[in-house]
């Protein structure tokens, strides 16, 4: 079966060094059971993948040696794609890929984490797939008025809590989002939370990305919308 070859270099959820007697090194990728495998990569050490978008692994005996073949080379077989596959400042899944400016690292939850800080993190989520008839406006109505019932909330106690709403485009595909910035400030006017979340529709499924700032501050100079940028999806 033909082989397709990723662009990313190392693209795998968990990665490591595998030695084999020759001392060989090989990526490692863990799937979404925990089990671990040696991935096979090109000379640009980029993973390969077949033609139904299974990741190709080396076949390891017990002692970690790649198995071969009467004729000396290596045997290999595939894992189903992990549903999250992350390296350096790029996420990557089945049906898309981001890659985030300097600063954000990715974890293998899927989440870019601003500088090793849990507290701020941008993730691109499939939320589900749209029913007949459906539109991103439509859809919006509802996150729209779940968004006002959390304002609502938080305004008992931060009375200047405010939620806006904003029209943008998401992506290469440059397709039709909707942002809602969710402000949360102290009394003082310091910002006690932040959440920026912008809505799209690609295919038949809604997406999500959101930029939260748990601890208030935001990242200087850092734009989601333009970040979103280098989203491309696949198929």
């Amino acid at each position: 079966m033909k082989r397709k070859i990723f662009a990313a270099a190392c693209a795998v959820l968990a990665l490591g060094l595998l030695l084999t007697a020759c001392g060989k090194k090989y990526l490692i990728v863990e799937n979404d059971r925990g089990m671990e495998y040696a991935a096979v990569t090109d000379e640009e050490g980029n993973t390969v993948v077949n033609d139904d978008g299974d990741i190709v692994v080396y076949v390891t005996d017990a002692d970690g040696e790649i198995v071969t073949d009467s004729n000396g080379d290596p045997q290999t077989n595939n894992i189903e794609f992990p549903k999250v596959i992350a390296s350096g400042s790029t996420v990557e899944t089945a049906d898309f890929k981001l890659t985030m400016p300097d600063g954000w690292t990715a974890d293998t939850a899927g989440m870019f984490r601003w500088e090793g800080d849990t507290t701020t993190y941008v993730q691109v989520v499939a939320l589900r797939e749209l029913e007949a008839g459906e539109t991103l406006e439509s859809c919006m109505e509802t996150e729209s008025a779940t968004a006002q019932q959390i304002v609502e909330q938080f305004r008992e106690e931060y009375p200047d809590t405010t939620l806006e709403s904003s029209d943008c485009t998401v992506g290469a595909a440059a397709d039709a989002g909707k942002r809602l910035d969710f402000r949360v400030p102290n009394a003082d006017g310091s910002m006690l939370f932040y959440s920026e979340n912008i809505y799209f529709v690609h295919g038949e499924t809604l997406y999500k990305a959101e930029y939260i700032c748990q601890k208030g501050a935001t990242v200087p100079d850092f734009d989601l919308g333009a970040a979103l940028g280098s989203l491309t999806f696949k198929g």
